[in-house]
C-alpha cells in the first residue's frame, strides 16, 4: 500500500479541525447507507462511481479527503445530489414526538461529542409546546 504524502504543516490544523472531520465523517455514514439501501458491495460501489475498491473503501472509511471531481463521481454513481452524501444525520424521533438537542452544560459550545451532539432528550411532557434543535 502506498504511503500517503505528508500534508504541508500549514494545512494539518485544517485537517484536525472538527468541521473538517464531520464532513468526511458524514461523507463515510451516508456512502455507506446509501450502498447498503442499495445491497451493493463496496466492489460493486466503486465500479459504479468509476473507481477502484480500494479507492472506495478509503472514501467510505474516512481515509480520503474529497475532491469535487471524487465528489461528483460519487454523486452520479449513486444517482444522488452531492448534497445528499455531504448531509448531515438527521435526528429521528418517534411519530407526534418532539426531539430537543441540548448542549451538555459542562461542555463548550463548539465543542465536537460524538458526531457533534452533546444529548438529545425527549420532552417530558408532550404538551410543553414547541421544541427547538439548537
Amino acid at each position: 500500500m502506498a504511503t500517503p504524502r505528508p500534508r504541508r504543516e500549514k494545512r494539518v490544523p485544517h485537517y484536525e479541525s472538527a468541521a473538517y472531520l464531520s464532513l468526511v465523517a458524514r461523507a463515510a455514514r451516508n456512502l455507506r447507507v446509501l450502498r447498503n439501501e442499495r445491497r451493493w458491495t463496496q466492489e460493486e460501489a466503486g465500479a459504479r462511481c468509476g473507481m477502484l475498491m480500494q479507492q472506495y473503501q478509503r472514501i467510505e472509511g474516512g481515509r480520503v479527503n474529497l475532491t469535487f471531481a471524487t465528489l461528483a463521481r460519487l454523486a452520479a454513481g449513486f444517482g444522488v445530489d452531492a448534497h445528499t452524501i455531504l448531509a448531515p444525520a438527521e435526528v429521528s424521533a418517534a411519530p407526534n414526538h418532539a426531539v430537543e438537542i441540548v448542549e451538555d452544560e459542562n461542555s463548550a459550545p463548539d465543542e465536537v461529542i460524538g458526531e457533534g451532539v452533546a444529548e438529545i432528550r425527549a420532552p417530558d411532557d408532550e404538551s410543553e409546546g414547541n421544541h427547538r434543535a439548537t
